[in-house]
């Protein structure tokens, strides 16, 4: 019976250091698993962070490039608009060198035209003292002509 009693709280000392090994054992596993689920956690919210600094870097990439977009279509808008304020500027020239040179051709035409009724008109001056002094000469004759002929 003794033995029996030894043997009882051998097993039952036993059953305790087994049980306090499980429950020790048990405990261990709880706290890995809960550093586990700590880390698990830790790296979740640190891939989360770089995504979220990842698509602000992003956005402010983009945000640059449409600034950049922005700024080179402005300055070829402001080129275009050089580009053709130059071409009218040089048209207008063209036009203005055009027009002058029309009007020198015209001022030519008319002083030709002006010399050629100058001419003209001294020609039918000519003609008319021509003709004046023809009938006068004619007109001498005649009247010598009657003189001789009165004359006796």
């Amino acid at each position: 019976e003794a033995e029996a009693a030894r043997l009882a709280a051998e097993r039952a000392e036993l059953e305790a250091r087994v049980a306090q090994e499980r429950a020790e054992m048990e405990a261990r596993l709880a706290a890995r698993a809960a550093e586990q689920e700590k880390i698990l956690r830790a790296e979740q919210e640190a891939r989360r962070q770089q995504a979220e600094k990842e698509a602000e870097e992003r956005r402010e990439r983009e945000a640059v490039e449409r600034a950049a977009r922005r700024e080179k279509e402005e300055q070829e808008r402001i080129e275009r608009e050089a580009r053709r304020k130059e071409e009218m500027a040089k048209k207008r020239e063209e036009e203005r060198i055009e027009a002058e040179r029309i009007a020198e051709i015209v001022r030519e035409r008319e002083e030709q035209q002006r010399k050629k009724r100058e001419e003209a008109e001294a020609k039918r001056r000519e003609a008319v003292e021509a003709a004046r002094r023809q009938m006068q000469e004619l007109e001498r004759r005649r009247q010598e002509e009657q003189r001789e002929r009165r004359a006796p």
